[in-house]
């Protein structure tokens, strides 16, 4: 025998007396909680709306609109405290019979335990002769299965009330409201009231995919939503928007401070050295505390549709799937690695706000990494290239004097700088590579290379090609000299 109290589990709600559960039909959904509207058909003779919510709702958020005429007298929301009876009366009645029923099989286990014991005790007491003995196994062997699948059933049993009793403790965990609505004057025909409030228990995650198309010469970006909601209730075909942030609203205006000018008083320099670091001190807390407005409307909407979401559940929906072009270039520092990294300039910046989030990120099909994200600017980079490597072997490092009388010191190094490629077809490689510097009118240095190379304030930059399963190299040659008697720390 097996019991089932999942079966039994009530889904739905329980309807209070003397109201309609308020079913969503529009959400704008934030990334903490959601804006909901529920749409009711009154009567024209009506004189009172009642609403019960469930869930984490803010009861000041709660707003009625009748859009087709009549007058709302007074609003009044109220939390409603509940028995478990009254939650789930179904559930409750069935978890009763189940504990009766329970203590049934368990006299019953003791009825078998008490036979087996009977059983074994004839045998300690040498009352089972060889003649007997077949059928004295038979009917201990009978005993003790009836008395394990009585334990299985009451293992079951417990288990499956223990789910039971969780599901009514979350049921009567989940706030509930009632909503009242004294209303006069509407349309001899009727009308349509609008309830509006928020929903604390329900949100979106920003996720993200961001993939590198090297060959094409593109960029493909892509925002996606992960919806999850625990209201307790099944969203059914309610018309989904995800926005950014929430707007913000408030019912007075912000008051005007006073305008105040006086004699500023005179301070000693250290009182006054101490006044310059409070004030700039607070100028950065107000810099803190002051809001972020990064777009003209502050957020961002897109709107998903209608779709279905049970209480518990997540669903993932597309919010943007864009292609950008891009310039890819890959830039290797072999002064500090052997990796090439990938980079990728955006011919037009993505215009977007994003929420941080987790991405990931792709380049020719391969994944390369997950990360935050939280901002995609002109410039991206995908990581390291694992098919091309960059190297630098020193070659020779000398010293020496030079000049008449041997008045001054030299150095002179050479390094090769050795690409390899082992993709199927040709990569543009940018090396960079830091310019020697001279930090003293009498220190001079020469830097070569055996390509062109192009200087960037203190850095050079040799634009490679490296040809398909090849390599590529260049050689760097760097001289300097400086008086004899001169210290010089010559940075390598």
């Amino acid at each position: 025998m097996r019991f089932c109290l999942f079966a039994w589990i009530v889904v739905g709600a329980l309807l209070l007396p003397h109201g309609v559960l308020a079913a969503p039909e529009t959400i704008v959904l934030f990334p903490e909680g959601g804006q909901v509207t529920d749409v009711r058909e009154i009567a024209g003779e009506s004189q009172e709306i009642v609403w019960e919510l469930r869930g984490q709702v803010a009861p000041d958020s709660v707003r009625v609109r009748l859009p087709d005429g009549g007058t709302i007298e007074g609003l009044q929301t109220s939390r409603v405290e509940l028995e478990a009876e009254e939650v789930a009366p179904e559930l409750v009645s069935k978890v009763e019979t189940a504990k009766r029923q329970l203590e049934k099989l368990r006299v019953r286990q003791q009825a078998a335990e008490s036979e087996v014991a009977l059983i074994q005790g004839l045998a300690d007491a040498g009352e089972v002769d060889w003649e007997q003995s077949t059928s004295w196994r038979e009917q201990l062997e009978a005993a003790l299965h009836r008395s394990s699948a009585l334990g299985e059933d009451i293992a079951s049993i417990n288990a499956t009330l223990t789910a039971a009793q969780d599901e009514i403790d979350r049921l009567l965990q989940q706030p509930r409201w009632r909503v009242q609505v004294r209303i006069s004057e509407l349309p001899a025909g009727g009308a349509e009231a609008e309830l509006h409030y928020r929903l604390n228990d329900c949100g979106w995650d920003p996720l993200y995919r961001v993939e590198g198309l090297s060959e094409q010469g593109e960029v493909r970006f892509t925002w996606r939503a992960r919806i999850h909601q625990q209201s307790g209730l099944k969203w059914s075909g309610v018309d989904m928007t995800v926005a950014t942030v929430p707007p913000r609203t408030r019912l007075r205006p912000p008051e005007v401070p006073d305008w105040i000018m006086r004699p500023q008083p005179e301070v000693r320099p250290m009182a006054k050295q101490a006044g310059e670091t409070a004030m700039l001190a607070a100028e950065d807390s107000r810099s803190a505390r002051a809001p972020h407005h990064t777009a003209a409307t502050g957020f961002s909407l897109w709107h998903v549709g209608r779709m279905d979401l049970a209480d518990g559940e997540q669903q993932v929906v597309t919010l943007e799937d864009r292609t950008l072009a891009a310039e890819f270039t890959r830039l290797a520092r072999p002064e500090r690695s052997n990796q090439v990294f990938v980079r990728a300039a955006l011919a037009s910046p993505l215009e977007r706000d994003l929420l941080q989030g987790p991405g990931q990120f792709f380049l020719d099909g391969v994944f390369l990494r997950q990360q935050r994200l939280d901002a995609v600017g002109q410039e991206l980079f995908f990581g390291t290239d694992p098919f091309v490597q960059a190297k630098m072997r020193s070659r020779t490092i000398q010293s020496g004097d030079e000049g008449v009388l041997a008045r001054r010191q030299t150095r002179r190094w050479e390094w090769d700088i050795a690409l390899t490629n082992k993709r199927q077809r040709p990569v543009d490689v940018r090396v960079e590579l830091a310019a020697a510097q001279s930090r003293h009118e009498d220190i001079r240095v020469e830097q070569e290379f055996s390509t062109p190379a192009k200087r960037q304030e203190n850095r050079y930059f040799l634009d490679l090609t490296v040809p398909a399963q090849g390599e590529r190299e260049a050689r760097m040659t760097v001289r300097a000299e400086a008086p004899k008697d001169m210290p010089v720390w010559w940075g390598r």
